[in-house]
């Protein structure tokens, strides 16, 4: 219960100000990169936090962290496609990261 009074309101503003920081990347790799990684070890940390049992905090803040999931899925940014058929791309990689939730 610490932990989550400690990281749930930080973890929260970092993926909703990072998701806002999308359309000021303009399509472009480099940062699209870097908000991308942030968001995909945000989300990591969302399900580590909540994988027993959803917290009262993170249901209270659950359409916040939700409606900011639903906006990244509808991301499409060819720039963080794989070279490699084979192999999922940043962006990808980030969808199967939220429906893990």
């Amino acid at each position: 219960l610490a932990i989550i009074g400690a990281f749930g309101q930080p973890l929260l503003d970092l993926v909703e100000r990072t998701t806002q920081a999308i359309p000021q990347a303009g399509g472009n790799k480099g940062p699209l990169e870097q908000i991308f990684r942030v968001l995909n070890l945000a989300v990591e940390c969302f399900i580590d936090l909540n994988t027993l049992d959803i917290a009262d905090w993170f249901l209270a803040n659950l359409t916040r962290f939700m409606t900011a999931f639903l906006t990244l899925m509808g991301c499409n940014f060819p720039a963080l496609d794989s070279p490699d058929d084979e192999l999922p791309g940043l962006l990808d990689e980030n969808k199967a990261v939220i429906l893990k939730c």
